[in-house]
């Protein structure tokens, strides 16, 4: 105890051990009754509230949302001292996503005082920020902002002290060029420094959309179509196009377009009404085009074009509405002769020649750029349409090398068709023994048919044999085409039994038909009838029971032959073999001469002989 004096030991001699004296130990723990005592004193915990534990999970998760937001838009730094303090393994240093582009940049952890809610829950917690959060600057409008002046002091401030690139003014630079809807020099100016790859990934996305109406790379904009941000809209014209069907926030698209420049908004309002357009969103791109309306003085020619564009709808184009952006010469000129040219023919229409001589004018004009390729293919359609197959196959023909592949089989397709079914007899026999070995090579089953059907028409078995030989395996309809045609190929060649062989397995009326023309072929006459009934040749029937003297499948024929082949059907006279025939006999000979001669006489009036024949 506190101020107790010390246990008194006796001196001990030199030499002689020390002798304390002896001390009372504790039996136990000290205090062990006092702490059970109050341990069972305590009440019971009480019965967790799910409310409480769904609120606090809440409250932890948005903590965590609100932090990797804050880490993700650069408010937080990391403090150099504690970074310092942890070990290689705490740190956990991944370069995994170091470049920063990818849309969910962030954090999975496990920590172990947190316990999921149920069994069966999960206890990653997500420290990935907003994906829907803009890294660049908004591209708004600026009050009292002059371009050329604010361009000239950017440009000025480029370069620092000691000659150094100023990375700021760089930026800004940027920022102010696509502001402008200037994507090429924003592009070079982004490409001179380097950049925060966050933002200057979303900054040259933007660049590449203003320059080439969409982004041709992968865009940090892919997935966020459905964001409530500026990110929507650039989402939105990231992709060449929208599959219909397709969920986006169409407030958010708007309320960026609203508060954007009015020469950005005259550059992306037409892109994004021709994206929404494709996607079967025509309702919303009226929307979009009403805004820029609205908002700007003018009417730019690219309003106007995706204005005509949207008032066409399905239906073929309106020549009124193209005609002026057309005959305007502008940069916008082909893109419009184009959209009319290929509207109008895939609605069966036709171009006038005034039209197919614009189509060549541009493209002479356009050769060495990509456009000249789509200009060269409306023209040979446009030609073809026109039933100038000619001038069709020679601009064809110097032009090839340009198509890809899946062009030169859509316009073969489209050129031998055409040939096939509107060409004169001269021009097509010139034309396919020409161009009959491309044609043969690339056109489809369907257009494949459509000429050797064409070379039948002309008495040309052989060569339609030898083009459907050689033809490439068709699906199921167009090869079922395929061998009725040879099947009367067969028959054009006088082969009926081979014709039947190519019918084996067939069952339709074309089928039956050519099945009892292949009998009649062989004077099987009465089954050739049969034939023709279930195909319902009538006349090709009533034709088969002549000739197998079915006298009583006439009988319901046309009258004069059904009164013809009852007269046929009559009993014969009989003359006596010796000497001459008795009066009576003789005079019922010639009744029956009379009626056979009226009933020829009536059945021969039914036929139409021309009254001059070509010598």
């Amino acid at each position: 105890m506190p101020g107790a004096p010390p246990p008194q030991t006796e001196p001990a001699a030199d030499g002689a051990p020390l002798r304390l004296s002896p001390v009372d130990l504790p039996q136990g723990p000290p205090g062990r009754e006092d702490v059970a005592e109050t341990v069972e004193t305590l009440t019971a915990l009480p019965v967790p509230n799910p409310e409480t534990a769904r609120l606090t999970r809440e409250l932890e998760e948005s903590l965590l949302a609100a932090i990797g937001s804050a880490a993700t838009e650069g408010l937080l730094a990391p403090d150099a001292r504690q970074a310092a303090a942890l070990s290689e393994a705490q740190r956990q240093v991944t370069g995994i996503l170091a470049d920063g582009i990818s849309p969910d940049p962030g954090l999975a952890a496990t920590p172990s005082t947190f316990a999921p809610e149920n069994a069966g829950g999960d206890d990653r917690i997500i420290l990935s920020g907003n994906p829907c959060a803009l890294h660049m600057p908004p591209l708004v409008a600026i009050e009292d902002l002059d371009f050329l002046r604010e361009l000239a002091r950017l440009r000025a401030a480029l370069t620092g002290e000691f000659d150094r690139d100023d990375v700021a003014a760089y930026h800004a630079l940027a920022q102010l060029y696509l502001s402008h809807g200037f994507g090429a020099e924003a592009r070079q100016v982004l490409d001179t420094v380097q950049q925060p790859p966050l933002e200057a990934a979303e900054m040259a996305s933007v660049a590449r959309i203003l320059e080439y109406g969409h982004d041709p790379e992968p865009s940090p904009f892919d997935g966020r179509l459905t964001c409530n941000t500026d990110a929507a809209l650039w989402a939105a014209l990231a992709p060449d196009t929208i599959p219909p069907g397709s969920d986006f926030d169409a407030a958010a698209i708007k309320r960026s377009l609203m508060a954007m420049p009015g020469a950005l908004k005259a550059v992306t309002a037409p892109l994004l009404a021709n994206r929404f357009m494709a996607a079967k969103e025509e309702d919303f791109a009226r929307d979009v085009l009403r805004i820029v309306e609205r908002d700007l003085l003018d009417t730019s020619a690219r309003q106007a074009l995706a204005a005509a564009k949207l008032a066409s709808g399905d239906g073929p184009p309106n020549r009124a509405d193209f005609a002026p952006l057309i005959a305007s010469n502008s940069d916008i000129s082909p893109e419009a002769l184009l959209h009319y040219t290929n509207e109008t023919l895939a609605h069966d229409g036709r171009v006038d020649t005034e039209i197919i001589g614009l189509l060549e004018s541009y493209r002479s004009q356009y050769r060495d750029g990509p456009l000249a390729t789509d200009l060269a293919r409306a023209e040979v359609l446009a030609q073809a349409a026109l039933e100038n197959f000619p001038a069709a196959f020679t601009l064809y023909e110097s032009e090839r090398d340009r198509f890809d592949e899946d062009t030169r089989a859509e316009l073969t397709d489209a050129l031998a068709e055409g040939l096939a079914s509107t060409a004169s007899d001269a021009i097509f026999t010139r034309l396919y023994f020409a161009q009959g070995p491309e044609m043969a090579e690339t056109a489809s089953p369907d257009a494949t048919n459509a000429l050797a059907a064409r070379l039948l028409d002309l008495g040309l078995p052989e060569t339609a044999d030898e083009l459907l030989v050689d033809a490439p395996p068709a699906r199921s309809d167009a090869e079922d085409a395929r061998r009725l045609l040879l099947a009367q190929v067969a028959l054009d060649m006088n082969l009926p039994r081979k014709a039947e062989a190519e019918l084996e397995g067939l069952s339709s009326a074309a089928a039956d038909k050519l099945r009892a023309a292949a009998r009649l072929a062989r004077e099987d006459f009465a089954t050739a009838r049969a034939l023709y009934s279930a195909a319902g040749e009538a006349e090709a029937a009533i034709e088969a029971a002549w000739l197998a003297r079915d006298w009583q499948a006439l009988a319901d024929a046309q009258a004069e032959k059904a009164r013809l082949a009852e007269v046929v059907q009559q009993t014969p006279v009989d003359l006596p073999e010796l000497g001459p025939p008795t009066l009576a006999a003789s005079r019922e000979v010639l009744d029956q001469s009379d009626e056979t001669r009226s009933a020829l006489r009536d059945l021969l009036s039914t036929l139409n002989v021309p009254d001059q024949v070509d010598p």
